[in-house]
């Protein structure tokens, strides 16, 4: 249990890093580009990401749920991801070559060899999460975080050589990020050679095998990251880069709200999947109406701020990123609580498939709404798309964990007096530490 909440810990801590370093590139990435810039560029990577899940097929699950099961060797695991890596590759390049005879069909104001340029890094992305999930599954969670904050950290001081100091274009941009991706897959094999080699040999048993289980897993990945990007495309497909940029920064700030929930659900997990059913769901309660709560608050300090942060962080360029912001923010709060019960169904109940079922019902209502009203309201319908969506699947979500965990509806909304005791107990303890620091 000790090893648990330490991973847990280590693994939050890495989080707040990753938001940090991933936050300085993305304020630089719209200053200096510019709404159109900063929409090209978002579009590319979120390309990028959706493709190395795609290719994928669930295998870097696969390598974390097994690696520490002995059933087949680390050598054995690297090799079979090699040699998914290398077909996905050869798949990737014919995929350009269709992306090149099809180019007039993408986003408004995306030239094409943006999407290939995507295709064509995504092998970098694919083997280094292959090598991460092995870590993950040989319980090397120090050097699992680590292989995840070097490419960001690498591309965040390269763009501010780069774009910052020197102010090139989007160009330069992405071959900053396509670097820092060989530098991130650089580490984590210098990293894992000290586990085991890597080398090319094919098992047919294993990759049969890898990819039966990885499809299980491999779908709910698709759904989990469109049903909250899946706007985004349909943005650029319809209005065009700039109002990606606007709606992408509209998103960051009204994100940041997840970053407690997460926090919460992190420091949750582990004690609901040892606990009994009552007791997992007493902490699946504690959780959500603490993360509901806080983001509440976190939500007003954001809708009395939000047109203040936008011009200074981003600059007034960015200022039509405020209405779709507000808007967003109703919906992110009431979604918080998703970050604990998610948990609660892997951790405790073991019933994945009901996570999967509420995102894949989440990106059919969400899609329909975005058809619906990005033509007609622009990035405001995309807002507003999702955040009825979110305040839908969220109300039936809270009836479903209603029903499972046995509880009441009020035990997850409503806070109560002593679950101010903890932040009453951390501010006295802030307190004392301060009045330490300052005693001569």
């Amino acid at each position: 249990m000790l090893s648990i909440s330490k991973n847990s810990l280590i693994t939050f801590a890495t989080q707040v890093a990753y938001f940090a370093i991933t936050f300085v590139s993305g304020v630089i990435i719209a200053r200096v580009l510019g709404p159109a810039g900063k929409g090209i560029y978002s579009l590319t990577i979120l390309t990028y990401n959706l493709t190395v899940i795609i290719a994928g097929l669930g295998i870097p699950i696969f390598n974390a749920c097994v690696a520490g099961k002995k059933k087949y060797s680390v050598d054995s695991l690297l090799s079979n991801s090699l040699v998914l890596t290398l077909t996905v590759t050869v798949l990737l390049g014919l995929a350009c070559g269709a992306v090149y005879s099809q180019r007039n069909i993408f986003f408004q104001d995306v030239q094409w060899q943006y999407v290939v340029f995507a295709f064509a890094v995504a092998p970098l992305g694919l083997f280094t999460e292959s090598l991460r999930g092995v870590l993950q599954g040989l319980n090397r969670i120090k050097e699992f975080n680590m292989t995840r904050l070097i490419a960001p950290a690498a591309n965040t001081l390269a763009l501010i050589v780069l774009l910052a100091v020197l102010g090139l274009g989007i160009g330069w941009a992405l071959l900053s990020w396509a670097i820092s991706l060989v530098v991130g897959l650089t580490v984590a094999i210098i990293v894992i050679s000290g586990l085991a080699s890597i080398r090319l040999m094919y098992n047919p048993g294993l990759l049969r095998e890898s990819v039966t289980f990885g499809l299980q897993a491999w779908l709910a990945q698709i759904i989990g990251t469109l049903q909250f990007r899946f706007d985004v495309f349909l943005v650029g497909y319809f209005l065009g880069a700039a109002d990606v940029g606007y709606y992408t920064v509209a998103l960051a700030i009204a994100e940041f709200i997840f970053y407690i929930p997460a926090a919460i659900g992190t420091a949750a997990l582990p004690r609901m999947a040892v606990a009994d059913d009552r007791e997992a769901a007493r902490i699946a309660c504690l959780g959500c109406r603490n993360a509901f709560f806080l983001s509440v608050l976190v939500a007003l300090c954001l809708f009395a701020t939000g047109r203040f942060l936008t011009e200074l962080v981003y600059s007034p360029a960015y200022l039509p990123a405020v209405e779709p912001l507000l808007i967003l923010l109703p919906g992110v709060t009431i979604l918080s609580m998703a970050h604990i019960t998610t948990g609660y169904y892997n951790g405790h109940v073991g019933k994945p498939w009901i996570n999967t079922a509420l995102a894949s019902v989440s990106l059919t209502v969400n899609t329909l709404l975005d058809l619906l009203l990005i033509p007609q309201m622009g990035i405001r319908g995309a807002a507003l798309a999702s955040t009825v969506t979110y305040i839908t699947v969220m109300g039936v979500a809270v009836i479903v964990f209603t029903r499972v965990a046995k509880t009441r509806i009020v035990d997850m909304l409503v806070i109560r007096p002593n679950d101010f005791h903890p932040y009453l107990a951390l501010f006295n303890a802030l307190k004392a530490r301060g009045q330490a620091a300052v005693k001569p």
